[in-house]
């Protein structure tokens, strides 16, 4: 699977879009009293979770991810999808609990943040204590929900009219894949 560069360019625009209508509905929500969050920098509870990418953000992500890094440091970012990869299979997708490969260790910082997937960016907690007890899943308000999963399935028409293809897939081995 490989886009043109005029899909590719096309691709990049709308999972930035997208990612951008997250982002300030995430903004609505919040100064709209919806909830103050507690969440800063370094911050990592949610990142031992299961992510699920669309095609597009796959492509994006993986394109950004060259861009990005040298080819060392794409190697190993390789290696470490494919490990992780390994354990998500072993125990099934939305069971295992590991930190993201992009989670830097030492800082706790997130290394591909400013291109990180559309779940990461939703994710927001009013309570350290909260976050804590669901394991870094914290309940998420439905109206934030359904305003996101709104604009995905607009997003999911633009690509299918554009003749592209777009599923939901894990992202350890899809990066990997793309990659």
């Amino acid at each position: 699977m490989s886009y043109q560069n005029k899909n590719k360019r096309q691709n990049g625009l709308s999972v930035r879009l997208c990612y951008d209508v997250i982002e300030n509905v995430l903004e609505e929500y919040m100064s709209n009293g919806g909830v103050v969050s507690v969440c800063k920098k370094g911050c990592s509870a949610c990142c031992n979770l299961h992510v699920s990418l669309l095609t597009p953000v796959v492509f994006y992500i993986s394109e950004m991810i060259e861009e990005s890094f040298s080819k060392s440091q794409v190697y190993f970012i390789k290696k470490k999808l494919l490990l992780r990869t390994k354990v998500s299979e072993k125990y099934g997708d939305d069971i295992y609990r590991a930190p993201c490969v992009f989670l830097g260790k030492k800082s706790g910082q997130f290394l591909i943040y400013d291109f990180r997937p559309g779940a990461c960016r939703r994710f927001v907690s009013g309570n350290v204590d909260i976050c804590n007890q669901f394991a870094g899943s914290p309940p998420q308000d439905n109206r934030l929900l359904l305003s996101v999963a709104e604009f995905t399935e607009i997003l999911s028409v633009a690509v299918y009219k554009n003749g592209l293809f777009m599923d939901s897939h894990e992202m350890n081995r899809s990066l990997f894949m793309a990659l």
